[in-house]
């Protein structure tokens, strides 16, 4: 009776401290949030003859040193060329310089922002701003592309894109 006692709890004891040995070898990782370059706000309104403010924003990056986006909106509801304004999150860090080409064929604007010292901002915060009045009543994609992000060695950063939306609030006709 007692042997047989044992055999029964001789397979929970193993069981248990293999469970045991297995947490202590093996190490549970939290993954890290993703770095996201977006718009916000994510969806903006206005109406003809009225700016619309957006930020191009980054979240979770670490390290960067330099970034540079392609917006493409469309130009028959918010004007082309927009003003464009340097975000603080690279110049909190050091002396930098913020750059921007039309590309009007596109109805896009390329934008970046080099630190000119080799260091890197680590978080998330405002690259920059951009402000646009609006032409005429509609709606557009406010749609990122080709965006990139480098640390102070040069190599690029890992992340997504999250596009935004304008709308006026105005009605409009649409014929198709």
């Amino acid at each position: 009776m007692i042997e047989m006692r044992r055999k029964n709890l001789t397979l929970p004891l193993i069981l248990l401290t293999l469970f045991i040995v297995g947490l202590t070898h093996f190490r549970v990782g939290v993954a890290r949030q993703p770095t996201v370059i977006s718009i916000e706000p994510p969806i903006g309104t206005a109406n003809p003859g009225e700016t619309f403010t957006l930020n191009i924003t980054v979240a979770d990056v670490t390290n960067l040193n330099h970034w540079e986006v392609k917006l493409k909106w469309d130009t028959s509801v918010l004007e082309f060329p927009p003003t464009i304004n340097q975000g603080p999150f690279l110049s909190d860090v050091g002396p930098t310089e913020l750059y921007w080409n039309p590309l009007q064929m596109l109805s896009s604007i390329q934008v970046g922002e080099t630190l000119l010292i080799n260091a890197g901002a680590t978080g998330s915060g405002t690259l920059a701003t951009i402000e646009f009045t609006i032409m005429n009543a509609g709606n557009c994609t406010l749609e990122l592309w080709e965006t990139l992000l480098y640390d102070p060695d040069e190599s690029p950063i890992t992340h997504a894109t999250e596009d935004g939306y304008f709308y006026t609030t105005k009605p409009f006709a649409s014929f198709t």
